[in-house]
Order: structure tokens, then C-alpha cells, then sequence
């Protein structure tokens, strides 16, 4: 069963106009890059039964993180994200959300 994250939940205290905030690198990939197509890709090749899976979405934005910023641990790309705000504001992850265990990376790369 394919899971789900609910939208953005992280309220950013941040001005949004005049900072330079709009230039920030994962500010323009959230702009004009949207990952809802592998849901849609990957919609077959889910069963309905069974407990529900990490959203394919969250995966693959936390990914690109790790590509992005050159962190090529899976353990080392998670505790990051426990760490950055900015992170988790990309991957849509709220304070009170579990972030995936490492072993999930490395289980789905196999």
C-alpha cells in the first residue's frame, strides 16, 4: 500500500520578500520541480493490502538532498535532515513526523 505525507505542515519564519530567500537553491527546485508524477509511475507496483509504505515522494525528495549537498551515507543523510529546517520544509515533513530510517534507503537501493 502505497503511503502518503500530508502537505507541507512546517510554517517557515522566514521573510519571504527582500531576504534573498528567493534564490536559495531548494526554493527554486520546490518552484518549478514537482514529484507527484512518481505516484503516478509507481502506482502499479504497490499492492493494496498490507501495511502502508513511505511515501515514494519523500523518498526521493530526500535523495535528491543527498545528491544535492554531496552526502553519499544514508545515516548521514538522515541525521542531517533531523537537523535542517530547510530540509524538511522541502520533503514536506512536519516536527512531529518520523523521518525514515537509514536501512530504508539502503533496502530500496538494492
Amino acid at each position: 500500500m502505497m503511503g502518503n505525507i500530508p502537505v507541507r505542515s512546517i510554517v517557515l519564519l522566514v521573510p519571504s520578500g527582500g531576504s534573498g530567500s528567493e534564490t536559495l537553491p531548494l526554493r527554486l527546485i520546490d518552484k518549478h520541480i514537482r514529484f507527484a508524477f512518481v505516484r503516478k509511475k509507481l502506482k502499479a507496483s504497490y499492492s493494496h493490502m498490507g501495511r502502508p509504505s513511505i511515501d515514494p515522494e519523500l523518498l526521493l525528495s530526500i535523495l535528491l538532498l543527498g545528491y544535492l549537498y554531496g552526502i553519499g551515507s544514508e545515516r548521514k543523510l538522515v541525521e542531517e535532515l533531523r537537523m535542517h529546517l530547510a530540509w524538511r520544509w522541502f520533503t514536506g515533513l512536519g516536527f512531529d513526523q518520523d523521518i525514515p530510517q537509514h536501512s530504508t534507503f539502503s533496502s530500496d537501493m538494492a
